[in-house]
């Protein structure tokens, strides 16, 4: 088991919580469903709203 941001919060988890965002902002039309890959800003939009959704700074 590896912890991304502390002993409690694995690789796993961050997975899922990724897949839950990514979900979101492909229904909202953020992104187009299937895409591949996204630019910088928005990998760092989609850490920003995980860390926004634990509670966290993504700084």
């Amino acid at each position: 088991e590896a912890g991304v941001v502390d002993g409690k919060y694995t690789s796993q988890l961050l997975d899922n919580d990724m897949a839950r965002v990514l979900g979101k902002l492909t229904s909202s039309g953020t992104y187009t469903k299937g895409i591949k890959t996204f630019e910088f800003q928005g990998f760092k939009q989609l850490i920003d709203q995980i860390a926004e959704s634990k509670k966290t700074s993504a700084d």
